[in-house]
């Protein structure tokens, strides 16, 4: 099944589908309504400056894209870290990451499966995910 990703452009507010691009692919190219540049970039439509990356050296274009991409990271990496809890400080996190080293359910709770199928699944399961049959008869409805 083909994915499909939603995108609007940022020139113009046309919206439209195309189909989602490898993960950490940038894909540049006009809009098919307005003509203007943009990059598709993990799931985001960013405006290009036409001119320069139909006219620009190589440099200029790589700067340009650069800061693009750049302004696009430091917008995405602050909307994460304000959703954080207010009360959860930086060191708080840390220790929570190193000391949390098991599964999230409680000690007490049933396990959602037993310690025999968790290690047949590190044995055999983990070692064969790569195994494209394996995964498909795992993983994909059919």
């Amino acid at each position: 099944m083909i994915s499909m990703l939603d995108v609007q452009c940022p020139h113009c507010g046309v919206k439209g589908k195309i189909v989602v691009p490898s993960q950490g692919a940038i894909l540049i190219g006009p809009c098919p309504h307005c003509d203007e540049m943009v990059a598709v970039f993990c799931g985001a439509v960013l405006p290009l400056d036409k001119e320069v990356m139909l006219n620009g050296n190589g440099r200029e274009r790589r700067d340009h894209l650069l800061d693009v991409l750049t302004t696009f990271l430091e917008q995405s990496i602050g909307e994460t870290l304000e959703q954080r809890p207010p009360e959860a400080s930086d060191e708080d996190e840390l220790a929570t990451e190193i000391q949390h080293d098991g599964p999230d359910w409680e000690a007490d709770a049933p396990s959602p499966i037993s310690d025999d199928e968790y290690q047949k699944f590190l044995e055999v399961g983990l070692p064969s995910i790569d195994n494209k049959d394996y995964f498909d008869a795992i993983f994909n409805d059919k």
